[in-house]
This record gives C-alpha cells, sequence and structure tokens, in this order.
C-alpha cells in the first residue's frame, strides 16, 4: 500500500513543481507585481466603497473592449488541452509497459 502511495506522489511531484512555477511566475510577471495593489480600508459596513466593487480593474472595461477576457480565454482553451495532449505524448514514449505490442 505504502509503494502505491509513494509511486503516486513521486508520479504527481514533477506536474506540482511545473504548475507551482508557472502560477508563481505568472503572478510575480504581471506589472505592478502582487504587492502593488493596496488593501481597501475597512469601515463600519465592511470594505471602502460598499460591497458592490469590481473584482478586477478589467470588469468596467468589459464592455468596451472584450478582448480583454477573449484574448486570455482563448489562450487557455488551446493551452490546457495542448498541454494534456503533450503529456498524453510523453507519457506513451517514456512509458514502456503502455506501450502497444506490434
Amino acid at each position: 500500500m505504502a509503494g502505491i502511495i509513494v509511486r503516486r506522489l513521486g508520479s504527481a511531484l514533477p506536474i506540482l513543481l511545473i504548475v507551482s512555477l508557472i502560477i508563481f511566475a505568472m503572478i510575480h510577471l504581471v506589472p505592478g507585481g502582487p504587492a502593488a495593489r493596496q488593501p481597501r480600508p475597512l469601515t463600519a459596513a465592511g470594505p471602502a466603497g460598499g460591497v458592490h466593487h469590481d473584482a478586477t480593474p478589467a470588469g468596467k472595461h468589459m464592455i468596451d473592449a472584450p478582448w480583454i477576457i477573449a484574448i486570455p480565454g482563448t489562450a487557455l482553451m488551446i493551452t490546457v488541452p495542448g498541454l494534456n495532449l503533450l503529456g498524453d505524448g510523453l507519457r506513451d514514449v517514456l512509458e514502456p509497459r503502455l506501450r502497444v505490442q506490434q
């Protein structure tokens, strides 16, 4: 039982490492950085300006500039299946036990 868990964790570790590096790079390459955004001061009714405020600065430009959402969404729609197919191809090449006998 422990061997199965160790094998599963061993196979998941490279994926977790790559995903965490990608997320880390995306966070730190954003203009201004994650620390540049100042928290809103709290008032008695909650955050200043009320509860109904945009979650992102791009929220107010969605109607005037839809490419702000369309371009990253399209990039995700292409990247995620592409990485999935790349992983499937690498598994087929590198895993000898799953090769089809011809």
